[in-house]
């Protein structure tokens, strides 16, 4: 495969309109012009069908790949001239090759812009929806600005952002937009959202409030809370180093057989929402029968990931649903986790997959058996060496491994 950037093309042999649609531009030169756009806002800009009342097109300019075009802005209230400059490369394919965009670089960016994100889209002549860049999502480039040092924002996968001092250049690490159906590029500043750690919204594997993971989210939310009276929209995961090691311990549940008040008995593990959220006050009220020092509910709601106090063992269904995730498989209150998927999202989280058997989690809910607490299988295999289940019972003297969450 070979690649090249195109070089300019004389501005004889292009034309502009104020217009894009305009019929005075000739068909054979319409794919190559570039209609630079930029605009500037204080506030959250989100591109949707009313785009162009937000888009103001640079004057009378042309501009081709390989050229740029700078243009008076105001960012954070100051005016400013930014360059801004696309770039194609041609890409070999057997018995063909087509030029694609390949990067776009600004530059003159100064101070006032640190802390935003620049949204960089790129449209066809008569549609207000973009065009697809990454090959599989129709995202614009989005580029955040740390202060002042480039890096990549949401938006896309497959995004390299080269960072240098007033200025970045955006390249797509796999080219998938034919530079021939590029008839405007546009690009915006708006707010960097807050990140989720800071109170911001959350999404699957971001990392949350506590220095852990997300690994269930709902838009609804859910009840929590030591009364169970809250609501909650978010279920995060501890990282693998919560207990000072590098990998969970494998913990007791009790060595009693006691009766723990205010916790469900389930003879079949209650497959609804109505366990999800639950595994505080399941916690709590252990503690408050189980006094040991070493055993799973106590050395969980120990914790204190990112000081926070509201750290728990996850219930049967809670840990199902980490489970799921863990494998990148659908979440469902009501279906098993049996090893099945690719667990892409549960090894960096430091979670064992394994065909042996013994990666079992203890759970806070009680089973109907005298003495029993549910556990879940995260390997292919559970302990014993049978196939996984939903949930397995086992005597609350086994050692299983413990691993901590908390909602909010």
């Amino acid at each position: 495969m070979k690649s090249a950037r195109s070089s300019a093309a004389s501005e004889d042999d292009a034309y502009y309109s104020d217009d894009p649609t305009e019929d005075r531009i000739p068909k054979s030169h319409r794919n190559k012009i570039l209609a630079l756009a930029l605009t500037v806002l204080v506030g959250t800009l989100y591109l949707n069908g009313t785009f162009a009342a937000n888009i103001t097109l640079s004057s009378g300019n042309s501009i081709e790949f390989g050229q740029g075009v700078i243009q008076t802005v105001a960012c954070a209230g100051s005016p400013v001239d930014l360059k801004v400059t696309p770039y194609s490369s041609f890409i070999n394919s057997p018995g063909a090759g087509a030029h694609y965009l390949d990067s776009v670089k600004v530059s003159g960016i100064p101070n006032e812009c640190n802390n935003k994100d620049f949204t960089i889209a790129a449209f066809g002549n008569s549609s207000s929806t973009p065009l697809n860049m990454y090959g599989n999502s129709s995202n614009p480039i989005i580029v955040y600005s740390n202060q002042g040092t480039f890096e990549a924002g949401g938006g896309g996968l497959g995004l390299q952002v080269t960072s240098e001092s007033g200025s970045f250049t955006a390249k797509l690490a796999n080219p998938a937009l034919l530079s021939k159906d590029i008839f405007k590029i546009t690009v915006q500043t708006n707010e960097h959202p807050i990140p989720c750690n800071l109170g911001g919204k959350c999404y699957l594997g971001d990392t949350s409030p506590g220095g852990g993971i997300i690994f269930y989210s709902s838009t609804t939310g859910f009840s929590c809370g030591v009364s169970f009276t809250l609501t909650c929209n978010y279920l995060e995961v501890a990282p693998k180093t919560w207990n000072g090691t590098a990998s969970d311990p494998t913990l007791i549940w009790s060595n009693s057989f006691n009766t723990i008040t205010g916790v469900p008995v389930d003879n079949s593990v209650n497959n609804t929402m109505a366990q999800v959220g639950l595994g505080l006050k399941n916690s709590v009220a252990i503690n408050a029968i189980e006094t040991g020092t070493t055993t799973a509910v106590y050395k969980a709601t120990q914790y204190r990931g990112g000081g926070k106090s509201d750290w728990y063992l996850p219930t049967a269904v809670e840990l199902r649903l980490l489970c799921q995730w863990s494998h990148g498989s659908l979440q469902n209150v009501s279906s098993g986790c049996f090893g099945i998927g690719t667990p892409n999202l549960g090894v960096p989280a430091g979670f064992t997959f394994v065909d042996t058997g013994g990666t079992e989690y203890y759970s806070s809910s009680l089973s109907g058996g005298g003495g029993t607490a549910w556990h879940q299988t995260f390997g292919t295999i559970r302990w014993g060496g049978s196939a996984p289940e939903q949930s397995t019972w086992e005597y609350r003297s086994t050692g299983f491994y413990v691993r901590p969450i908390r909602a909010f």
